[in-house]
């Protein structure tokens, strides 16, 4: 058996204990967009749009080191600051969801899509496209995340769309007078450069 110095073990186990993997994760219910609640001081709606098949899908989070409201560059190393939190989205029907979250930045570091006797879950904790950033007294679209019902026991479908130039008309419709309190903002891990052309284009007519 090799030799392990005491501290070498006692930093293996605070590693561990301090991983966002090793402790079972906080579990939340996403709410309706008309059962907005107030936010905090310190809080912005997390806005989700989901189509999630299976028995019983969700995901898991946790906030990263960063204060900047642009996501991480793709590669660039980071840390996570809290435990991960899980989102059931069990017997959702499709449409747009919202949670209140503290500020700051997020990785969406597993999906669970377990379906009947098949059990699946895709791990996301180091690709950028699944990060995004909560601004308080905002409404933050993070996207749209598919779950595909049909599937084999080795693969199933799961994407997070997050273009809010497709789903942009939509979500000012259906949020109304909230995004005059919590204005509309997305900041995620995948550019959306024709909605950043779009926005510079409304800025430029309205200057004139």
């Amino acid at each position: 058996m090799p030799n392990i110095s005491l501290s070498a073990l006692l930093v293996s186990i605070l590693l561990v204990l301090c991983s966002p993997f090793s402790v079972e994760a906080e579990e939340f219910s996403l709410l309706p967009v008309s059962d907005a609640p107030e936010l905090g001081g310190s809080e912005g709606y997390m806005l989700l749009y989901v189509d999630a098949g299976g028995t019983a899908p969700s995901f898991e989070f946790a906030r990263i080191a960063r204060a900047d409201s642009e996501p991480l560059p793709e590669g660039e190393r980071f840390r996570f600051v809290t435990k991960p939190h899980k989102i059931t989205l069990k017997g959702l029907a499709n449409g747009f969801y919202l949670l209140p979250m503290t500020k700051g930045q997020y990785q969406i570091i597993r999906v669970n899509a377990p379906h009947y006797s098949l059990p699946f879950r895709m791990s996301t904790d180091n690709r950028p496209e699944w990060r995004f950033v909560i601004e308080p007294g905002r409404t933050n679209y993070i996207g749209a995340l598919h779950i595909n019902t049909e599937r084999s026991a080795s693969h199933v479908e799961i994407d997070l769309l997050n273009r809010i130039a497709m789903q942009e008309t939509t979500i000012r419709e259906l949020m109304g007078e909230t995004l005059h309190t919590y204005p509309l903002a997305f900041h995620t891990g995948y550019r959306d450069d024709f909605y950043r052309d779009t926005l510079s284009r409304k800025n430029i007519e309205g200057a004139q």
